[in-house]
Parts: C-alpha cells; structure tokens; sequence
C-alpha cells in the first residue's frame, strides 16, 4: 500500500487535531478561566502549550486515522480491490 505524501492527505490530519485540541485542551482551559479556577495568564499559556503538546503526542494516532477514514472512504484505492471495480 502506497502511504507516500500526496496533495492534501496531511489536511485530514490537521483537521482532527484541530477539533481534538479545541475540545480537550481548550473548552477545558476556558471553563476554568471562567470559573476563575486559573488566571489568564496561566490559562493562556496552558492552551497554547497544551495545545501544541496534545497534536504532537497524538499526532501518529490522528495519523491512523485519517489513513483509516481515507480507505473506508474509498476501499477501490486500495490496490487489492482495484481489479474488483464494478
């Protein structure tokens, strides 16, 4: 299976970290804010680095999945399946 970069394929995976981010590190790090649990500044800096930290860790995971969501998507990719095109 040819999992070589092509044009757009990283984009799946941005996209996900993204959302992943917003809804673990970020939402999370608001609320406290707002409940005044943390200051701003510190919730500021735990967004920005936690974020960073959250997309790297995960970013083999986001990896898999995109490659997975790319091939349930499209299975006649898949040079297996190529010959069985209706």
């Amino acid at each position: 299976m040819n999992l070589s970069k092509s044009d757009g394929f990283y984009t799946g995976t941005t996209s996900i970290g993204y959302v992943a981010s917003i809804i673990c590190v970020l939402i999370p790090v608001c609320v406290l804010v707002v409940k005044k649990l943390l200051p701003v500044w510190l919730g500021v800096l735990l967004g920005i680095g936690g974020s960073f930290a959250f997309v790297v860790v995960l970013y083999p995971v986001m990896l898999c999945w995109m490659v997975m969501a790319y091939h349930v998507a499209l299975p006649l990719e898949l040079p297996g399946n190529a010959d069985k095109a209706p």
